[in-house]
């Protein structure tokens, strides 16, 4: 991004309230970060170029001039309401997050009445990870700037978890209708955190050279789906795992949570397995696809064998 920044002040005609892209570019080169609107702003601003619209890019410069985000903030906790977005803000978050897949009529308000709890369930979660995972702690904090609750409205009999998008980088959407336990809500959040480090590691190559008409069952999802899909299911899961079995692996986690990390383990597992096994039959993968699929079955090998090790009944089969 902190090139294409640059290439954008050269191309962007200089206005009164135009500043320089420059010390952005550079606080990105430098290991920084810029919050999940300066990002949507910059696929604007793109758009807006490519398809010569006749679009007002001064504020859109703005958001971008002061995204730069601290490398010490923390992750916030936020809710899709008025409140705390605007109203032309939550058009922006809902269009952000909406694909062929969801819609924006699918992501409704959170009430006033609401808010306190929803916001202390998610903070109990990250919580749960920063002190009880530390490994994937340290994955999560550094790329997730906001998480955004929703109610998720089902459309066609189908509701959604949640999600993350590369125009809303560092922001995960919640779908806060769910009944999940602080574990499932946690892991939930390791999900989408999963897909945004996917989109940051990979974000000069697509991975998959397959068509995206070449469709398979999906381990996490019930409609069949593209294997550049399937290759982000299995990236995100194989962290899933990880995570879990740290929190299992973890002598201060109450009895009650280990069970149900335990629980959750095998299926997890398993859904690792159908999703590689699909990948190792069809993909085509770039070199950087292959490396990181290789680095995600080590993860999830070597996280076996912890478990294992403490919890014996566990002998999950061998990963492709």
């Amino acid at each position: 991004m902190a090139q294409s920044l640059r290439e954008l002040e050269r191309v962007i005609p200089k206005c009164e309230t135009h500043q320089s892209f420059v010390p952005v570019a550079e606080h990105l080169e430098a290991s920084g970060t810029v919050e999940p609107e300066a990002f949507a702003a910059y696929f604007s601003i793109i758009r807006s170029l490519l398809g010569n619209r006749n679009v007002d890019l001064a504020p859109l410069c703005s958001l971008i001039y002061r995204g730069r985000r601290p490398i010490t903030a923390q992750i916030a906790v936020r809710v899709l309401n008025s409140r705390e977005f605007g109203n032309s803000g939550i058009h922006s978050v809902r269009k952000n997050f909406a694909s062929t897949s969801l819609t924006a009529r699918q992501m409704a308000l959170i009430s006033k009445v609401a808010e306190p709890e929803i916001k202390r369930k998610i903070s109990a979660a990250l919580c749960l990870i920063q002190v009880k995972a530390p490994h994937a702690s340290s994955a999560l904090f550094p790329i997730t700037a906001e998480i955004v609750a929703t109610v998720g409205v089902p459309r066609n009999g189908m509701d959604f978890d949640g999600c993350s998008s590369i125009e809303r980088y560092g922001s995960i959407l919640l779908n806060m209708r769910r009944k999940r336990t602080r574990l499932v809500l946690a892991e939930t959040i390791i999900h989408e955190s999963a897909h945004s480090l996917l989109f940051a590691l990979s974000c000069n190559d697509h991975r998959v050279l397959n068509s995206a008409s070449e469709t398979y069952r999906s381990p996490l999802r019930i409609d069949p789906r593209p294997l550049d899909g399937i290759y982000h299911a299995v990236f995100v899961i194989a962290r899933m795992y990880s995570f879990l079995a740290e929190i299992a692996l973890n002598p201060a986690t109450s009895s009650r949570m280990r069970a149900e990390a335990c629980k959750l383990l095998p299926v997890r597992h398993r859904n690792f397995q159908d999703g590689l096994s699909v990948l190792v039959a069809h993909a085509r993968l770039t070199p950087i696809g292959r490396e990181l699929l290789d680095d995600a079955v080590e993860r999830v090998e070597r996280a076996a064998d912890q478990v294992c090790a403490v919890f014996p009944e566990f002998k999950p089969r061998q990963v492709v």
